[in-house]
C-alpha cells in the first residue's frame, strides 16, 4: 500500500473526528479574529481621538485655551481606563482560546481500534490508542451464512445445540457465546464472541498480541474485534 493510499485510508476512517477539529478549529479562529480585531480597532480609535487633540493644542500653541489642556488630560485618562478594559478582554479571549484548544486536543484522541491477521485458532491482534491504558477486547466469529442448529426448532434449542458441539477439550478454549439468527425457517448461530480480558496500550504506539482460540468444529467465516477503555 502507497503513502497516498494510507493517507487516503485514515480521512476515510477518521472522517468525523478530522470535520470536527476543522470546524472547532474554525471557530477558533473565527471568535479570536473578531476578538483581536475589536481590541485593535478600539485601540487605534482612542489614539487617533488624542492625536487629534494633541495636534489642535499644538496648532494653537504658544496659546492653547485651558480646556484644550484639559481635553487631552482627560482623554489620557479615558484611554488609560479603556486600555485597563481591553487588557481584560485580551484575558477573556486568551481563556477563550485556550478552551478551544483544550475542546480540539480532546477530539485528537481518537478512540482504540484494532484488526486481526492470521487464521482462526491463531489470530494476532494490532491494537492502537492515542492515550496510554488498560482496554478490554471483544473478538467476534462470524458465520455467513449462519450455521444451522441442526433441527432446532426454537432459541432455546439452537443455544443447546451450539454449547453441545463445542470441543471442551481443546487446550485454547475459550469461554463462548454466541448470537442466534431465525430466517423464517431454520435457526441458527450467526456470530460467537469472546472477550479476551485486559490488555495494556501505550500511547500511539501499536501493540500485536497472540489470540489463540480453538474447541469450534467448523471456521467463521471472517472476524473482527471491538476494543473499549477499561473504567476503574
Amino acid at each position: 500500500m502507497t503513502l497516498k493510499d494510507r493517507i487516503r485510508d485514515y480521512i476515510t476512517d477518521h472522517k468525523e473526528t478530522i470535520i470536527k477539529v476543522l470546524v472547532v478549529a474554525g471557530i477558533a479562529a473565527i471568535m479570536s479574529g473578531i476578538i483581536i480585531a475589536g481590541v485593535i480597532d478600539g485601540v487605534h480609535s482612542r489614539l487617533e481621538e488624542l492625536d487629534s487633540d494633541v495636534d489642535r493644542v499644538l496648532e494653537l500653541w504658544p496659546y492653547p485655551t485651558q480646556d484644550d489642556i484639559d481635553a487631552i488630560g482627560n482623554r489620557t485618562d479615558d484611554n488609560e481606563d479603556m486600555i485597563g478594559g481591553l487588557d481584560s478582554r485580551l484575558g477573556s479571549a486568551e481563556n477563550c482560546i485556550t478552551a478551544l484548544q483544550n475542546d480540539v486536543a480532546g477530539l485528537l484522541c481518537s478512540p482504540p481500534e484494532g484488526y486481526l491477521t492470521g487464521t482462526f485458532g491463531n489470530y494476532t491482534l494490532h491494537a492502537r490508542a492515542s492515550e496510554a491504558g488498560e482496554f478490554t477486547v471483544n473478538v467476534h466469529l462470524v458465520y455467513s451464512p449462519p450455521l444451522t442448529a441442526g433441527n432446532s426448532t426454537n432459541f432455546t434449542a439452537a443455544a443447546s445445540w451450539f454449547y453441545d458441539i463445542i470441543d471442551y477439550t481443546s487446550p485454547y478454549l475459550r469461554d463462548y457465546y454466541c448470537t442466534i439468527s431465525y430466517d423464517g425457517v431454520a435457526w441458527g448461530i450467526s456470530r460467537v464472541s469472546f472477550n479476551i480480558g485486559t490488555i495494556t496500550l501505550a500511547a500511539k504506539a501499536e501493540a500485536a498480541i497472540d489470540v489463540k482460540c480453538g474447541g469450534l468444529p467448523v471456521d467463521p467465516s471472517f472476524a473482527y474485534v471491538e476494543i473499549y477503555p477499561v473504567s476503574q
